[in-house]
């Protein structure tokens, strides 16, 4: 595996997008891990980019007690209707943008 550096978070996103953009398959997604300052800044510079809410999935990962990173999913299957933990998904970027 390679390891990549970045400088900031909008040559990361711009890479991610990159990424996302050459998937042939519709569903394929690219998930990025991350602690919560990071996951903000990612999101917030994926936004920019253009890419909706919806197509952004943000999950609080939890492993054996372990609670403090994120995993963020750009997807290309976007769904009209909404489950409760699609809506708690979008509630927590939401309020990750905030802060």
């Amino acid at each position: 595996m390679e390891r990549l550096e970045y400088g900031d978070y909008e040559g990361f996103a711009c890479d991610i997008a990159d990424t996302f953009d050459s998937l042939e398959d519709e569903f394929d997604d690219v998930s990025i891990i991350a602690k919560y300052e990071e996951a903000k800044e990612i999101v917030r510079e994926l936004l920019c980019l253009g890419y909706d809410m919806v197509s952004i999935d943000i999950h609080r990962e939890e492993f054996e007690e372990y609670y403090d990173e994120y995993r963020i999913a750009l997807n290309q299957m976007v769904s009209g209707v909404k489950s409760s933990n699609e809506q708690t998904d979008i509630l927590m970027m939401m309020l990750l943008l905030l802060m």
